[in-house]
């Protein structure tokens, strides 16, 4: 007696569904890991700037020390 012959059929397309959204998640955890790797060597490169101008700016609003002033 000879075994039957196996037919390959097609993936259905809810598994083609699933493999494609697999696909994306893993390209979305990819981009997302490259963004954070990226955004890492940012905050590097910033960190060696001295960003602190505090002494640039101007007091902060006080309506009760700016009445008359300006008169």
């Amino acid at each position: 007696m000879t075994e039957p012959s196996v037919i390959r059929m097609p993936l259905s397309s809810f598994e083609n569904m699933k493999m494609e959204l697999a696909w994306r998640f893993q390209d979305l955890f990819i981009q997302f890991w490259e963004m954070d790797d990226a955004l890492k060597d940012l905050k590097v490169i910033f960190s060696t700037y001295n960003l602190d101008d505090s002494h640039n700016l101007p007091p902060p609003f006080d309506p009760l020390r700016t009445v008359g002033k300006y008169e």
